[in-house]
């Protein structure tokens, strides 16, 4: 991040607080993705690409329940409402215009979520993909682990004749999947 001797000429004491979300912002933006991965095309293998299963994706209930089944099977979990699903806005708009029944107005989305939580919403997952978890006996299916704080370096000297200063962040982080059998998504059909 470069800070200009203009930005702290009219931002003033608020600085501090922009630069920090600023930041903040830029953690999530980077991070998000690579905890999601798949392994391909150069990401790290993060919960899609250690994940099992890859059902195929439709927009019925039939085709996520069968998924929520088998993922409810593997782990011997007797109550779906212990599975968490992410899916991405495009299937909740497929699930949410799919009519099931023509003369009830009853869509596909209102019959998913009367079964199972209602899944959350990710902007982060491929296009048509969703990832299913479940934390059995009480464990979770990953961890997260952070090294450390946020190491910070200061650099006053590159921008030096236009009084600016450059900062650079750096988080270390670590996840960990010791039970993928917790984790399973639905792929594009």
């Amino acid at each position: 991040m470069r800070i200009s001797r203009k930005a702290v000429k009219r931002v003033g004491g608020g600085l501090e607080t922009a630069t920090r979300r600023d930041m903040a912002a830029a953690f999530g933006a980077e991070l998000d993705p690579a905890l999601i991965g798949s392994g391909s095309d150069g990401q790290p293998a993060g919960l899609l690409g250690l994940a099992t299963g890859s059902g195929s994706w439709s927009a019925t209930r039939a085709t996520v329940r069968a998924e929520v089944a088998a993922l409810m099977t593997a782990n011997t979990i007797s109550d779906s409402s212990a599975v968490r699903m992410a899916i991405t806005p495009a299937m909740w708009s497929a699930l949410d215009d799919a009519i099931w029944d023509a003369g009830s107005g009853i869509t596909e989305w209102a019959r998913l979520i009367g079964g199972v939580r209602a899944p959350a919403l990710s902007t982060q997952l491929p296009a048509n993909t969703a990832l299913m978890a479940v934390t059995a006996g009480g464990l979770s299916p990953a961890y997260l682990g952070l090294w450390g704080g946020v190491d910070m370096i200061r650099d006053p000297y590159s921008d030096a004749q236009s009084w600016g200063i450059r900062l650079t962040d750096l988080l270390t982080v670590d996840l960990a999947v010791p039970r993928p059998l917790q984790l399973r998504k639905l792929v594009p059909a």
